[in-house]
């Protein structure tokens, strides 16, 4: 998808990818897709990044790459046991796509710039107690990548809670949260809003860009009360050291 008003492309990961070493559903992406491996999924996308009207684009898939971390609180961590060895193995290891990592290096060794990889598929909340998964992450080059996960999407607002820590300014990510002052207005916003209702809110995972959409400037989870549409929570997950240039 190129979008000329903004001289950006959207390129497409692996559909229905489960993550992961292994390669899983052998015969439904033969049928649908003709790719037999990591390899020839990788060079599919990359076929698709090649064509783009441009070289500056965003990335959606259902999975995120592999690369970005192996422990269950990762953006792509693991947390659950194999069934064949419950309770024999420690939880976590990275299963994000090998393939979409694959896609992401060759396309800059062709001069892409990828500046987001936006991405579900592996949930916020962690199996086995474990907590809390990361939503963030940054790689060397400077890609941002967001896990929208946050699940279920509509819940009452009452269930809304803010996670624990503060922001702590510019360059924050990995689960960096919303700022003391900001966490009392809007808890306040949140607790009028319900009122004892049972009114609902919706998620959203909310990316501010430069003007020429090549950094990623901010990025926030945001819920909205499905009533009033006022905001009811925002949750700071990254803000970049980099200042937006007003639009004249």
């Amino acid at each position: 998808l190129d979008i000329p008003e903004l001289g950006v492309s959207v390129v497409g990961g692996r559909p229905v990818t489960w993550g992961g070493p292994r390669w899983s559903n052998p015969d439904f992406y033969w049928q649908y897709f003709q790719v037999r491996d990591f390899e020839e999924s990788a060079d599919r996308m990359v076929e698709a990044m090649r064509r783009a009207a441009f070289d500056t684009m965003f990335v959606l898939s259902h999975t995120g790459p592999s690369g970005l971390g192996d422990q269950p609180q990762d953006i792509c961590g693991r947390d659950w046991y194999s069934s064949t060895i419950h309770g024999g193995e420690v939880i976590g290891g990275d299963f994000g796509d090998p393939d979409l990592e694959m896609a992401i290096q060759k396309s800059r060794d062709l001069g892409k710039h990828i500046p987001l990889v936006c991405f579900g598929h592996m949930h916020r909340a962690l199996r086995n107690d474990l907590g809390q998964r990361n939503m963030l992450a940054r790689d060397e080059s400077g890609t941002i990548y967001v896990n929208a996960a946050d699940v279920p999407r509509i819940r009452p607002i009452v269930d809304i809670r803010s996670p624990p820590g503060a922001t702590n300014g510019h360059g924050t990510l990995n689960g960096s949260r919303q700022s003391s002052e900001a966490s009392g207005e809007l808890s306040a916003a949140g607790e009028a809003s319900c009122d004892g209702s049972t009114e609902q809110a919706h998620g959203f995972s909310v990316v501010r860009l430069s003007n020429d959409c090549r950094s990623v400037l901010e990025v926030k989870a945001t819920w909205l009360s499905e009533r009033s549409r006022d905001v009811v929570m925002e949750e700071l997950l990254y803000i970049s050291d980099a200042k937006a240039v007003p639009v004249t």
